[in-house]
């Protein structure tokens, strides 16, 4: 039916208001509920919107999915899980730094994505962490994730058009890789 990814993109632009909510349910769902790896939710948002659109829909609706799987975990499961953790001292002294220091950790753990954006959004809801620290942190560190993601994607699809761009983006995403494990082993010796 479609000979080209441009033609795709038109199709589903022409189901404009639904288009867009249906992206924005997406993204949220994504954020909260990983079905499929960010970057495919961020290839198909930069595909039917464009590069700048696509990228703030990908990047306000993981923000507020983010924020959202934090307010379920805090409010819904965090009294079951503390009685749970209450013997363990590992699960106290991460507590303990999350409430100190969650700031930092989370702005690392979405920079360099240390962990998965799931496991970061949940365990800090499940924490003493404040929630405008965990927001602040969040709104912050997905900015340049989500930038190269939906990049990458777009790229991808357009692969003829931006190959130097896309080697330069490739690096980039290695490169992140590369400096999370080095952070992640730091605060692994540090522990």
């Amino acid at each position: 039916m479609f000979t080209d990814v441009e033609r795709l993109g038109e199709f589903l632009r022409s189901f404009e208001i639904y288009a867009w909510a249906i992206a924005m349910l997406a993204t949220l769902l994504q954020a909260c509920f990983p079905f499929v790896p960010f970057i495919v939710i961020a290839g198909a948002n930069v595909l039917v919107f464009g590069l700048f659109h696509g990228m703030l829909i990908s990047y306000i609706m993981s923000v507020v999915g983010a924020c959202c799987a934090f307010l379920f975990a805090r409010y819904i499961g965090r009294d079951w899980v503390t009685r749970r953790l209450k013997r363990y001292k590992a699960a106290e002294r991460l507590n303990l730094q999350l409430t100190k220091n969650g700031f930092f950790y989370v702005l690392m753990a979405r920079i360099a994505f240390i962990i998965p954006s799931i496991a970061v959004n949940w365990v800090c809801g499940l924490s003493r962490m404040k929630f405008t620290h965990f927001a602040t942190a969040t709104l912050i560190g997905k900015l340049p994730v989500v930038v190269l993601e939906s990049m990458l994607g777009h790229d991808l699809l357009h692969l003829n058009q931006n190959k130097p761009r896309l080697i330069i983006l490739v690096l980039l995403f290695i490169g992140f890789a590369f400096v999370s494990k080095m952070i992640q082993r730091k605060l692994t010796a540090r522990s």
